[in-house]
Order: structure tokens, then sequence, then C-alpha cells
């Protein structure tokens, strides 16, 4: 009889945490409709990865519960705001990277991979939102990141997110710093060819054609970028990544708008 109550018990257990973490999953997959159910979702997970005993389901909650908050970030309008929220959210992200660092599972490699990847991209725009001067101490932080990513062969997470964020920070930087305007646009081409969409004209992904665009008009090649911008604007935002249409919505508005800044 204890025996069965036992394994009642965790029954039981495994169905409320099946349960919060849909209801979770729902409410970030409505975050377009309002940015309170990403945070509430973000919420959710944390309370979910406190509780759970098993080292990659907490690592897995972790790095969702980043992924969440990386989102409110992005929609904040206020700099001190956004320095906040992302710097809450890479240390969500490194509390999943502590959790599975050094890991010999499969899947467990993948979260790694993941909580890498949200950990550098909060720490990026914590940097912006702060500075890049005032944050160039925190570069060879988010390098590594990304190292890790590409190490375990995963540089497909995110859509080559590692790729995206390398590219970017070597755009935003500094000559003086480590900015290299050709080593970025090498790192979002990769990005781009490798995540094109069935018709192969633009990355699934909106912010490989964004950045990919900027930085090949700073390098002289304004008609290529053009051509990606012009080719990216004409998309419907609900068919190319359906795990980032409010993203990818809010993005190919903002390709019109480059667009017209570069005079296409």
């Amino acid at each position: 009889m204890k025996n069965l109550l036992v394994i009642a018990a965790m029954t039981m257990s495994f169905n409320v945490l099946a349960n919060d973490v849909e209801t979770a999953q729902n409410l970030f997959a409505n975050r377009g409709e309002n940015v309170a159910n990403a945070q509430e979702a973000a919420d959710i997970y944390g309370a979910l990865a406190a509780a759970a005993t098993e080292n990659g389901v907490k690592a897995d909650l972790y790095y969702r519960q980043s992924e969440a908050t990386y989102y409110v970030g992005t929609i904040a309008s206020d700099d001190d705001d956004k320095e906040d929220i992302h710097e809450a959210g890479y240390k969500q992200a490194e509390k999943a990277i502590a959790l599975v660092d050094g890991t010999d599972d499969m899947d467990e490699e993948e979260t790694l991979a993941k909580a890498q990847f949200f950990y550098g991209a909060n720490l990026g725009k914590y940097g912006e939102a702060k500075g890049i001067i005032a944050s160039l101490s925190r570069v060879p932080e988010l390098k590594k990141a990304m190292q890790v990513i590409i190490d375990l062969g995963l540089e497909d997470v995110e859509q080559y997110g590692a790729n995206r964020i390398l590219g970017r920070l070597y755009f935003k930087l500094p000559g003086f710093a480590g900015g290299d305007k050709k080593k970025s646009e090498k790192l979002l081409a990769a990005a781009v060819e490798n995540t094109l969409n069935d018709e192969g004209t633009v990355s699934v992904h909106g912010l490989n054609n964004l950045y990919y665009a900027e930085v090949l008009k700073k390098n002289k090649k304004k008609a290529q970028a053009c051509k990606i911008l012009k080719a990216f604007s004409a998309q419907d935002g609900t068919t190319l990544l359906d795990t980032r249409i409010p993203e990818t919505t809010k993005e190919i508005e903002e390709a019109k708008e480059m667009a017209k800044d570069f005079k296409c």
C-alpha cells in the first residue's frame, strides 16, 4: 500500500507539472496579444523550476523562463526597464547553465545550448540598454556563451542564433573594441543561408534578415541589402516560423521602414 501511495503521489506531481507547463506554454504562445502573458509565463516557469528536483527538468524550465523574460524586455520602452528585465533574464539562464554544464546527455546538451543562447541574447540586450561602451567588459562572456553552442555542434539552435548574436556583436562594437563589419557579414550570411524559407529567398528568422541587410548596407552592398528587405517585406508573418509569429510580424514592418531609410 505504501508503494502504491508513493506512485500515486508521483503521478499527481507529474500531472500538476505538466498542466502548469502547458499553461505557461499557452500564455507564451499568446504573448503577441499582451506582453503580460509572457511575464506570467516567466513567473510560472520560475516557480516550477524552483520546485523541480531533477537537474535536466530544472534547467529546461529556467531557460524557458529566460526566453519569456527576454520577450518582455524587448517590448519595454524604457532603457532602465530593459536593463533590469534583461539582467533578470540572463541570470535565469545562468541557473539553467549551472545545472547542465558539462553534461553528456544529448537532451541536456540541447537545453544547455538554448540556455547559453538566451543568456547571450539577454546579455546583449542588457548591454544595449546600459550602453555599448559601459558594457565592453561583458563582451568576452557573450562570446564564450556562443562558442559553447558552436562547440556542442548545435549551431542551428534558434535558427543559427549564435551566428546572429556574434554577427550583431561585431557590427555594434566600435573598431577599437573588436568590431569587425566583414566578420559580421560573414556570420550573418551563414545564418541566413542556413535558415532559408521554402522559396530560398529569405531566412525564416526575421532578425537574420534585418541584421544581414544592415551590415550589407554598411559594407556598401546596398543593392543586395535592398533585395533582402524587399523579399522579407513581402512575406506573410504567420507562415515563416510558427514559433515567432508576433516577432516576425513586427520585424516585417521594421524591414519596410529600413527599406525606406535605405532608399531602396
